[in-house]
């Protein structure tokens, strides 16, 4: 009889010890999903809480690559960090801040250092978690975003030439084959740089 109650007397507290344990674990698989929808959703690149600056360098330098700042670099740091922070003369203003997602190709010419700036590659960007511009993207980058292949990227190119820029991203709906469930997905993709407008 000593027994049988000891027995009873311990499973209630093993059952409230897994409810407890699943409830604990539940919470922090929420908090997780709800941590990485932060980042992934957001319009800057995040790891953690921390916002990274990305650009690629290519050209003349000693370590071409992707570089990450916690800042916005000037030409001169970024140019600096591809170059082994070796002093070389540029031939620019050496204060121009580039933007997040820009290629910046370096040229050695008997003067100085020539620079040119043009655009990351798509994959490259939304791998990064650096938005496309919905009014200077082209067909083909759109087509690199999940959701949308190289149809529904010729129609949001021909509609902005025929109607003018996108002031915002629900703009996309007046295209046909986007509707609400197509933009929240893609939307994370996509940004309207205000200074695209004009």
């Amino acid at each position: 009889m000593r027994k049988a109650s000891q027995k009873k007397g311990v499973e209630p507290n093993f059952s409230s010890q897994v409810i407890g344990l699943g409830i604990l674990f539940l919470l922090l698989v929420g908090y997780i999903i709800y941590f990485f929808n932060i980042n992934f959703n957001s319009n800057m690149v995040r790891i953690g809480k921390f916002p990274l600056y990305c650009f690629e360098v290519k050209g003349e330098v000693s370590e071409p690559g992707v570089y990450f700042f916690p800042f916005p670099p000037n030409i001169n740091q970024l140019f600096a960090a591809a170059n082994g922070f070796q002093e070389t003369k540029l031939l620019m203003n050496s204060k121009v801040i580039p933007d997040p997602g820009d290629l910046i190709f370096i040229k050695k010419t008997s003067p100085g250092i020539e620079v040119k700036f043009d655009s990351m590659e798509a994959r490259k960007k939304i791998i990064l978690g650096i938005p496309l511009d919905i009014n200077t993207a082209t067909a083909e980058e759109f087509s690199a975003i999940p959701g949308i292949g190289l149809g529904i990227g010729n129609k949001i190119v021909e509609f902005r030439n025929n109607q003018g820029k996108f002031f915002n991203l629900e703009d996309l709906k007046k295209i046909n084959g986007i509707g609400n469930k197509r933009l929240r997905k893609i939307k994370k993709y996509l940004t309207v740089d205000s200074e695209t407008f004009y």
